[in-house]
């Protein structure tokens, strides 16, 4: 039987999935194999989170790094600036 958790579905947890037999259920081979074919598309799916989510912070680390640096080259009697450049 199937359990909702609350937690990220894995493709392991699609694929693994016990169902109720009953008299006129299913095709259980079409069921597997359109658990197999949705558990690979959720596998997809974590792989392109885990770039995304690496990506993001690549970005934040590097966006880090420039604003150290430009407080350290910006001169410390120049204030906030008003107006234009």
């Amino acid at each position: 039987m199937i359990y909702l958790t609350g937690r990220r579905l894995g493709p392991h947890q699609i694929r693994s999935a016990e169902f109720d037999r009953c008299w006129r259920g299913l095709a259980p081979d079409q069921v597997r194999s359109h658990l197999d074919r949705v558990a690979g598309e959720v596998e997809r799916l974590h792989r392109h989170i885990r770039a995304v989510e690496a990506d993001g912070d690549r970005i934040r680390q590097a966006l880090r790094r420039w604003q150290s640096e430009y407080a350290q080259r910006r001169p410390a009697d120049s204030g906030p600036r008003h107006g234009g450049w």
